[in-house]
């Protein structure tokens, strides 16, 4: 139990920072301005609205069904009931919660927000598991590289987990099986499978008691920093203590994307569909954009079970996938496959059928003219400007992995300098990496030099006949969008400029990168299926608000984050073939590699997490700092809206 003590401890040390530096900020907010602000005038009446008439227990489903219609609806509001729907949920489950105060209700947020974490640390471990393939997980780096594969041989994904799922259930009982997912070099034996030729022939090894050979618990402790990481993401965790639907939409969506994980599992339970089913309902019926990511979370299901292969490139995806959808060997498994996959989120389709008939074929509750769709183009780059904003440490070190990850790409002499030299010159050796893996991806070639003039191209088409002013956009000075785009739209005539223009260039550059950061860890098919969903959440939205943000850069985040190799403190096992002094220099040249590998990951991910408490101490510090004062005329007096005006995203 000694050993896994040290992995409990770094497991939890950083969302337990997160809880109490979150609940310290609420509670300062909510001290702070106590009464409803902006949004909030709306949705808080309405939420104890709702809490009133449903609060009390009633007999049968259709006295609650008659008590819900009898509640009026305000007609300002543009999303469906299902955050009151969340909060009477907790009133009802948690001793002491009421919907008849601003605190409890914005606790709502609060608790979503707090176990936020635990979803994104599971969806990260889920993308590690399945990147992790069995085979190469009980082979060593170096050993890796002596495999031989045989050319054109495709491997389901779910055969992949299946022989995972095997190896896991071999293994002894382990202390920290929580925490570690990948099988122990000491305890296990290397399967023979149908896709490795040439393999080495590897010694017997006696079995090592695993109190005296630990797993390294560093990998957990990275993958939970780097979720807290991720929740702190300004705009998201701001709105964790205002009552808005932002917190809830996104919770309910990465608990899909999760639940869906699990039922690509090869033995998935009945329950989980179950649970697919009532979490995307809720989902759309907290905000109705959701159906694009409800049915992304299922297409990207389907996309995890396609084989994998060798050949990279667009057209060998697709002619892959339609070899397995309409094949003769696994057509009729795939398209059970889909079934499963598609079933559980029929019930939510069927319902947003039947909601946009009865609103008129409009899936806009409420106040319709001022949330007209459009072709708003020019959205894409913001969101890229947004993106690459927040996620620029990540970007770099995931573009840079591409090559300072790849053992097989590195010499010995520059892994041992690599690994030799101080973290500084690592961090400015990974930048200078990431910046040639740009340039590459932009210029490596004619296909790639023409398509990056198209892109050029396309983001100045946009911005200049596809930019939509909202009148809302300069009418509200509470926002910090309000500032930014009175600067953004200004013509700087002594110069000739205007920076809607200069930033072409930037979108472009930053829509290459993203591509090939997601690319390089889901393939191009996938890379295409979230291009679609960030499209068809943003496009047609004419207001630009960080919060429409939100969910499309924690997919961005997510499904960018590079591959790693797995990590073992077990030594390798002997090769009869490899003499053995040139075996002991080749394991210390991995061992550095790893080390180097592993400090400049914690290094881009403590600057990740600076940026995030920077820009966070800065919006709250404005928000309890620096309030101002509109006229008596300009508030919504009906409302009970105060005068006193802050500072939010």
């Amino acid at each position: 139990m000694s050993s896994s003590s040290p992995i409990s401890i770094a497991h939890h040390i950083p969302t337990t920072l997160f809880i109490i530096i979150t609940v310290f900020t609420a509670s300062l907010i909510n001290t702070t301005h106590p009464t409803p602000y902006i949004d909030e005038i709306f949705h808080i009446p309405q939420a104890k609205a709702f809490c009133s008439a449903l609060f009390p227990l009633s007999p049968s489903l259709r006295a609650i069904w008659h008590r819900f219609k009898a509640v009026q609806y305000d007609e300002k509001l543009t999303t469906p009931p299902g955050l009151y729907a969340i909060s009477l949920g907790l009133a009802k489950v948690l001793p002491g919660w009421g919907c008849a105060d601003v605190i409890w209700l914005r606790g709502t947020n609060l608790v979503l927000l707090l176990t936020l974490p635990v979803l994104v640390s599971q969806i990260l471990r889920q993308n590690q598991e399945k990147n992790c393939s069995p085979t190469w997980s009980l082979f060593t780096p170096s050993q890796i590289r002596k495999l031989k594969f045989k050319r054109n041989t495709a491997v389901s994904r779910r055969e992949i987990e299946s022989l995972q799922q095997k190896a896991r259930q071999e293994a002894p009982p382990t202390p920290d099986v929580a925490y570690n997912f990948e099988p122990d070099l000491n305890s296990l034996a290397i399967p023979t499978t149908s896709i490795i030729t040439h393999a080495p022939q590897l010694s017997p090894r006696p079995n090592i008691s695993l109190a005296s050979k630990p797993k390294r618990s560093e990998p957990s402790a990275y993958v939970t920093a780097m979720a807290c990481t991720i929740c702190l993401l300004p705009p998201l965790w701001f709105f964790g203590f205002l009552y808005y639907t932002d917190i809830a939409s996104v919770w309910l969506v990465l608990a899909c994307l999760g639940l869906y994980n699990r039922l690509n599992n090869p033995s998935p339970r009945l329950g989980t569909a179950l649970m697919i089913t009532v979490t995307s309902v809720l989902a759309v019926f907290v905000r109705q954009t959701n159906l694009v990511w409800v049915l992304f979370c299922a297409a990207q299901a389907v996309l995890s079970h396609l084989p994998t292969s060798e050949s990279k490139g667009l057209i060998p995806e697709v002619t892959g996938s339609f070899q397995t959808a309409f094949g003769k060997d696994k057509r009729v498994e795939f398209w059970k496959f889909i079934l499963k996959c598609f079933a559980p989120v029929m019930p939510m389709l069927i319902g947003c059928i039947a909601f946009m008939r009865w609103n008129g074929g409009s899936i806009v509750l409420g106040d319709k003219s001022n949330h007209q769709a459009g072709l708003h183009f020019a959205q894409l780059g913001y969101f890229l400007a947004f993106s690459s904003f927040f996620g620029l440490f990540h970007l770099i070190f995931s573009l840079a992995s591409q090559r300072l990850g790849s053992f097989a790409a590195k010499s010995p002499s520059s892994s041992s300098s690599s690994s030799s030299s101080s973290i500084l010159f690592r961090t400015l050796n990974t930048n200078k990496q990431a910046i040639s893996v740009l340039i590459t991806t932009m210029t490596g070639s004619v296909y790639s030099i023409a398509g990056f003039v198209l892109v050029l191209g396309m983001f100045s088409k946009a911005v200049e006949g596809y930019t939509i002013e909202h009148p809302f956009l300069l009418a509200d000075n509470r926002h910090y969008t309000f500032y930014l785009w009175r600067m953004f739209r200004t013509k700087y005539t002594r110069w000739a400029v205007e920076p809607r223009f200069i930033a072409v260039p930037i979108y472009s550059a930053a829509l290459f990168a993203w591509g090939r950061a997601v690319k390089q860890t889901r393939g191009y098919l996938f890379g295409l299926l979230l291009t679609g969903a960030i499209g068809a959440t943003l496009i047609p939205t004419p207001l630009i608000e960080f919060r429409y943000y939100l969910l499309p850069y924690l997919m961005l985040r997510i499904y960018s984050q590079p591959h790693e190799f797995v990590s073992t403190t077990s030594k390798p096992v002997k090769v009869n073939e490899l003499k053995q002094e040139k075996r002991m220099r080749e394991e210390e040249e991995i061992d550095k590699e790893w080390d180097a590998q592993t400090s400049t990951k914690w290094v881009f991910l403590t600057l990740e997490l600076a940026l995030y408490a920077l820009v966070n101490l800065i919006t709250v510090g404005l928000f309890v700092l620096k309030p101002f004062e509109w006229e008596a005329d300009a508030v919504n007096k009906e409302r009970s809206e105060g005068t006193i005006m802050r500072f939010i995203w």
